[in-house]
């Protein structure tokens, strides 16, 4: 039952996907007005079908349908139920029902947003795309991706279970998600900004909407990356988050596209500059969505997060060529409107700086591009099998972002159109001073190794720039301070505060951590730079889905620590299981290396002391939380008038800007002008 239902699901997805894209092309080329309320429906009614076939695979997993191949593969009678409905995402057929209930839900919400300019060309072109990229993920499903296929033969009494590692942490029910969430809703952006250039819209309306959307998306993303950084570290063994994976990389690119993007648009908005830019990034971090997903599901890559290879290389690799001549033709065929026309700024202005800020994420995006993709062209080509490590990805990336830093510092000070340098030099003054004080402390304490010294002279440098901006816009007379920080304006602020603390938790962990091992018996206790260590003996712990060898250690006489070697079912590789000691100046973690041959035998006990490392954890969620602040947090931030403010200012907080989401407020509101804008089908 369970398998007929799912398919019926996909099969009226498609169907409707399929209408939808039929319906819409009838509507834009032939100026059917008509049409478009069944265009829409159709839409609707194909994220219905995902949503049937969603429920369908959920209450397999959970009731142990091992009529179905998927099921009987990532699931058994002994998995717990959080990890039975994680499950769903677990392999390659569910992750892409997973990617199209995702986009399902994103094309829902396009449907509503834009309700109010169903009658708009570039509403219906942005829904045509979505829909076309919906049509696509859900006719893989009907070849190597269907999640419905029965197992062969007789079935099983009992499924082999989920992979341990996805099995042994509640990450795995919020990671993943909340990533697909992150990659799959710049679709959105991606889709308004075709329907803007195709109608020749000028109202704003789908560009803002794409700003808001991508910073959605954004903020998903981060937190996705982040967790996975945070699952790598707790759960793997190695003490480490971030190893330059090809799959790890493939997220990353679309996001510092995405990144990119954010800044390009909020300078289109501020100042009117050109969108070349945002266009351009917005399009290459679509295109980079569908070339991770090639990495991941296609099995070109060796890499501990990828699926088992399949056959959708092909045609992943086939529909990343088309959204590339899509992306490419529309650039140049739409060239002239997304030029800037206006006078330039000074080179010392906030554009100009937020272009170089932009050069620099591109110049990293193909650093890490090459390094992806050079085993397997090194393999293809010349039959040598290659790895290209950290060491290749740290020696490029870090200078550039370090360089990232200055620019944070120097953005925040300058206005669009410019500053003299006298007057710049003059603004950055305080900042200098406290980089100059952390620098000199730095020699007196003897840190003795350049790159170090750099990053931190300069994240004291970005960090005391930031600080004072934000100041400066919330302690004023008259404003009120929590709702002035917490200002949408102030939501870049905020995440660049975040990048520096990445950045301090980064250098610090990489260069004052020690790793080692410590041999120990029953009763015996050891001092590893300054954390004394005892080992008090064994416990197994044996539970449904697992059996595990847990090895109790105390951590300078105080906090018991439990690092512990699991097996899973039938799976006869175990799997360590690290324990931490976390802190905000430093973790402890412990991993059981070689369990005891006999009793009262000794242990192989692994230690590692990370600096700083939960610096990193709360530098990304205010990463961010900052892009959230930026859509959802305050806009009037004044508690009163104060002396000398001119009625009807144009802005409460004082930069000489236009109210801080007025305008485009007024844009996004979707009343405004509706169903008359430019590029109308009416017209």
């Amino acid at each position: 039952m369970n398998a007929e239902i799912g398919r019926i699901g996909i099969l009226i997805s498609l169907v409707s996907s399929l209408a939808a894209v039929g319906l819409f092309f009838i509507a834009l080329l032939r100026k059917r007005v008509g049409v478009i309320k069944h265009a829409r429906s159709f839409a609707l009614v194909s994220v219905l079908g995902v949503a049937i076939s969603t429920f369908a695979i959920e209450r397999a997993l959970i009731t142990h349908d091992f009529s179905i191949a998927f099921v009987a593969q990532n699931n058994s009678k002994e998995t717990p139920l959080l990890f039975s409905i994680s499950g769903m995402w677990s392999a390659l057929q569910g992750s892409i029902l997973l990617w199209a209930l995702i986009l399902g839900i994103n094309l829902a919400a396009l449907v509503f947003f834009t309700r109010l300019r169903k009658l708009e060309a570039a509403s219906n072109w942005a829904l045509l795309a979505t829909s076309v990229t919906m049509a696509f993920f859900v006719a893989m499903m009907f070849g190597p991706a269907n999640p419905f296929a029965l197992t062969q033969g007789a079935i099983p009494p009992d499924g082999l279970g989920p992979n341990p590692l996805l099995q042994n942490y509640p990450l795995v029910a919020v990671h993943p998600p909340l990533l697909y969430f992150g990659f799959v809703s710049i679709t959105i952006p991606f889709a308004l900004w075709i329907g803007d250039l195709l109608a020749g819209d000028r109202s704003g309306f789908y560009r803002e909407l794409a700003r808001r959307w991508a910073v959605i998306s954004f903020s998903s993303l981060t937190l996705g990356i982040t967790l996975g950084a945070w699952w790598s570290y707790q759960v793997l063994g190695w003490g480490g988050f971030w190893a330059w994976d090809p799959v790890e990389n493939a997220a990353l690119m679309p996001w510092l596209f995405l990144v990119a993007y954010l800044h390009s648009a909020f300078v289109e908005k501020r100042a009117g500059s050109g969108p070349l830019w945002s266009y351009a990034s917005i399009s290459s971090a679509f295109v980079f969505t569908i070339l991770g997903t090639y990495f991941t599901r296609s099995g070109v890559l060796q890499s501990v997060h990828a699926f088992s290879s399949s056959t959708l290389g092909d045609v992943l690799i086939s529909f990343f060529l088309l959204v590339c001549l899509v992306s490419i033709y529309l650039g140049v065929s739409k060239f002239s409107s997304l030029t800037q026309k206006r006078p330039g700024p000074l080179w010392a202005s906030r554009t100009n700086l937020i272009k170089v800020n932009n050069v620099v994420f591109v110049a990293i995006v193909l650093i890490v591009l090459l390094g992806t993709i050079f085993p397997l062209f090194a393999s293809s080509l010349f039959g040598q099998v290659i790895t290209v490590g950290a060491p290749y990805f740290n020696s490029y990336v870090a200078p550039l972002g370090a360089l990232l830093l200055v620019l944070m510092a120097l953005a925040p000070v300058v206005s669009y159109r410019g500053l003299p340098w006298r007057a710049l030099l003059e603004k950055l003054t305080f900042a200098g001073v406290v980089a100059s004080v952390v620098g000199a402390v730095s020699v007196a304490l003897g840190l003795d190794r350049p790159g170090l010294f750099g990053v931190f002279v300069l994240a004291a440098f970005s960090a005391s720039s930031t600080l004072e901006q934000l100041a400066k816009r919330s302690l004023g007379n008259g404003i009120n301070p929590f709702k002035a920080v917490l200002a949408r304006k102030n939501g870049g602020l905020l995440s660049h505060l975040g990048i520096v603390m990445v950045a301090i938790a980064l250098a610090s962990a990489t260069s004052f951590g020690h790793k080692g091992e410590i041999k120990l018996y029953p009763g015996q206790n050891r001092n590893f730079f300054g954390q004394n260590v005892s080992y008090l003996g064994t416990k197994t712990v044996v539970t449904p889905a697992e059996t595990s060898l847990v090895a109790m250690v105390t951590l300078n006489g105080r906090e018991l620590m439990q690092p512990a070697i699991s097996q899973f079912g039938s799976y006869t590789q175990p799997v360590g299981s690290p324990a931490v000691s976390a802190g905000l100046t430093k973790d402890v973690y412990l991993t059981l290396d070689q369990p005891p041959t006999k009793v009262g035998g000794s242990v192989l006990v692994g230690i590692i002391i990370q600096p700083m490392i939960d610096w990193l954890w709360i530098g990304a969620s205010v990463i961010a939380l900052g892009g959230v602040i930026s859509i959802l947090g305050f806009r009037k931030v004044q508690t009163k008038r104060h002396w000398g403010a001119k009625a009807g200012s144009s802005d409460e907080l004082g930069d000489g800007t236009e109210k801080e989401g007025q305008a485009t407020d007024r844009a996004a509101s979707g009343t405004a002008g509706a169903d008359t804008g430019a590029g109308s089908l009416l017209k």
